[in-house]
């Protein structure tokens, strides 16, 4: 079985994007997505459970992001799963963007 390290993520940019100049290669672009998940509960009531995650873009498309991605904008994003911190964290390599919403 081949391994595949694909993800699609829906959410709301839950801050301003920030811009890090990488004085090594091109510039990166770092935000934080929240996604809210809504489900019916055991007792018959309308939950959320929301996850934040973290998402680094880099090149042209991290500066189109840092452009354009502000508090509140919704997206969806492609990318890759990358282990960072001593593989304690999991942050989302993004791809391709798709800018859904603004507020």
């Amino acid at each position: 079985m081949d391994n595949i390290n694909s993800v699609i993520l829906a959410g709301t940019l839950v801050y301003d994007s920030i811009l890090q100049d990488n004085s090594d290669e091109s510039p990166v672009c770092c935000c934080l997505i929240e996604n809210v998940y809504r489900y019916k509960g055991k007792n018959g009531k309308i939950q959320d459970s929301s996850s934040c995650i973290d998402v680094e873009v880099e090149g042209r498309l991290g500066k189109k992001l840092y452009l354009v991605g502000k508090e509140g904008v919704k997206v969806r994003i492609i990318g890759r799963l990358k282990q960072v911190r001593d593989y304690r964290q999991v942050i989302i390599v993004a791809k391709h963007i798709e800018f859904l919403r603004c507020p």
